[in-house]
């Protein structure tokens, strides 16, 4: 539970930055692009060098998974971003996501979990619920739940599909990878998924036509406040896709989809302290109530894990 939850913190870190940055580029798909370029010069450093990064077992099939995951999903979870807003759009793709992904490595893979660690998961994703509900994610500029873009909900369940079936192909590789006696890294393995996330993101780019050219910068961002917009992408790539993503990596070599998913989904959670600096929310009792119960439900997780 521990490197899932290591996820969860990057993520949230990433969190901030790619906030502000969804709302100044005019597509996700060029904000997705930039960061997982950064992300997989850094982690290609590592994994063509020191790392096992090179062609092999499940190579393909954590190629595909990035391709959705990274690609397909997060394309869709910036534009979710734009349309719902942060607290919402992340509220919708996890809960969604880990049934999604629970039943997906079920049938595919014939993955099953205690039914002691279903119930703990159930009251990780309702204290997730109850935190984001409790700082009223549906309150955004004074629009309300009903008026909000239904392509933005749209968006929202292509994005949980996407981290879905990412997170499973990864499962399926590295029992691939286990079967033919091969190890690697989490470092590397990220990495391989980054790539097919980059070349979905520009295929995306180059077939959509309102999203405008590849390297179109915004343009109130250009001279010299180019070096802070190119700061946050660098930071949000390190933070989210590169250091985040190889935690991630790293908890599902061990373990089930359905579970690595809730606790990745206290990401928005750990955000609340700092939410009124943030968005200038202030945290209720209730979202602090909801954030404790998710807490605990991640660390009694953790001690049936280890039993």
């Amino acid at each position: 539970m521990i490197p899932a939850f290591l996820a969860a913190t990057f993520f949230a870190a990433s969190a901030t930055t790619g906030r502000v940055l969804a709302g100044i580029f005019s597509s996700g798909a060029q904000v997705n692009l930039y960061r997982l370029i950064i992300s997989s010069v850094v982690l290609g450093c590592w994994a063509l060098t020191t790392g096992n990064g090179l062609f092999g077992p499940g190579w393909l099939t954590l190629w595909i998974s990035g391709f959705i995951g990274f690609g397909l999903g997060d394309v869709a979870l910036f534009h979710s971003l734009r349309a719902l807003g942060a607290r919402l759009t992340v509220m919708l793709i996890h809960c969604l996501a880990t049934p999604m992904a629970g039943l997906m490595e079920w049938v595919f893979i014939g993955t099953r979990i205690r039914p002691v660690e279903g119930f703990v998961t159930f009251f990780i994703l309702a204290g997730v619920l109850v935190a984001l509900l409790g700082q009223n994610p549906l309150s955004r500029k004074g629009v309300t739940g009903r008026e909000l873009p239904w392509k933005g909900w749209i968006w929202g369940i292509i994005a949980s599909l996407g981290q879905a079936g990412g997170a499973v192909l990864s499962r399926s590789a590295y029992g691939s990878m286990q079967a033919a006696g091969v190890e690697s890294d989490a470092l590397s393995i990220a990495w391989i998924r980054i790539l097919g996330g980059v070349v979905f993101s520009f295929l995306y780019l180059v077939a959509s036509s309102s999203s405008g050219p590849v390297g179109r910068w915004p343009l109130t961002h250009r001279g010299r406040r180019f070096r802070v917009l190119f700061g946050l992408l660098i930071l949000n790539g390190l933070l989210g896709p590169a250091i985040g993503v190889s935690c991630f990596q790293w908890a599902l070599r061990t373990t089930p989809t359905a579970l690595v998913l809730p606790v990745v989904a206290l990401a928005p959670v750990l955000l609340i302290p700092v939410s009124e600096k943030i968005d200038g929310t202030r945290p209720t009792l209730l979202s602090i109530a909801g954030g404790l119960i998710a807490i605990i439900s991640v660390v009694i997780l953790g001690i049936f894990r280890e039993s």
